[in-house]
């Protein structure tokens, strides 16, 4: 035990005092002295989302815009697929209704060359191709096929659509992505905008055999 003198004690009382008084005129949260802790406008150092308003994460991490996103983009994917869709199924209706009229044409065709005979076959095959050149013109073009480079490369696309369709759905359930998986969303945009996908939903014809051809 040491004895202080009289006027050690006195300093060493008001530096001791000077501090706890500094201590309580400081925010305990984050350092101001221009405020109390009651007052302080930082929430507990955590970050609030702009988005939602809650507490815990920021705006680009917010999992209900990322919802409301996903679901934009899944909403807008399938209009696009329902149109062209639509655009095939209107075509296969054109197609068929010319395939009744030629089927009609050559059964009328076959119906003359009974009724006059051999003599009049030549001409009425001249008639006949007239006829079905007639028609052909004045039917609507079938609409073009992809190539098969084209084919394998929409393909590739789509995988690759498919897998950020299904980051966006665990983004939006509220899972942690990594910065590769986030990437991979931010890259849809350009995937969509591609040639080869412009033409898919343009209507262009698919190809089911991938091995050969032009």
């Amino acid at each position: 035990y040491i004895q202080l003198p009289p006027s050690r004690k006195s300093s060493l009382h008001s530096t001791m005092a000077f501090a706890s008084t500094s201590a309580m005129a400081c925010c305990s949260r984050c350092g101001s002295d221009a405020h109390m802790a009651a007052g302080c406008p930082k929430p507990f150092f955590r970050p609030v989302c702009r988005g939602c308003g809650r507490l815990g994460h920021d705006e680009a991490r917010c999992p209900q815009k990322r919802r409301e996103g996903a679901a934009a983009r899944q909403a807008e994917w399938e209009a696009g697929r329902d149109a062209w869709q639509a655009r095939k199924e209107a075509w296969e209706v054109r197609k068929e209704a010319w395939e009744v009229r030629k089927a009609a044409l050559e059964a009328k065709q076959a119906a003359r060359e009974t009724r006059f005979g051999s003599k009049d076959i030549d001409a009425l095959s001249d008639s006949a191709a007239s006829a079905t050149t007639a028609a052909t013109v004045a039917e609507p073009a079938a609409p073009p096929m992809l190539s098969v480079i084209e084919e394998k490369e929409a393909r590739k696309l789509e995988r690759k659509l498919r897998d950020v369709v299904q980051l966006e759905d665990r983004a939006a359930r509220g899972e942690n992505l990594d910065a590769l998986q986030l990437a991979k969303i931010g890259r849809r945009r350009d995937l969509e905008g591609a040639l080869v996908m412009q033409k898919v939903r343009a209507g262009y014809g698919r190809r089911s055999d991938i091995t050969a051809g032009p």
